[in-house]
């Protein structure tokens, strides 16, 4: 195999949090998997709203239409 020490160093402490909690406040794959779908989840209802909400000038935000391909 052909990996850098610290990878090497990065994959082993990641799977020993796995195993056994390694470092105090360390997060599991499946934690930072689920940390990471949750901040999607969020980012995307946050951009739904701010595109409906008015500007400071009173004027709605509108994106345009995609152009259709000729």
């Amino acid at each position: 195999m052909d990996l850098m020490e610290s990878a090497l160093r990065l994959w082993v402490e990641q799977t020993k949090t796995d195993r056994c909690g390694g470092r105090p406040g360390a997060l599991t794959t499946v934690e930072r998997e689920e940390l990471s779908r949750l901040r999607k989840e969020n980012r995307e209802p946050r951009l739904e709203r701010d595109s409906d909400r008015p500007d400071r000038c009173g004027a709605r935000l509108t994106l345009p239409l995609p152009r259709a391909i000729a």
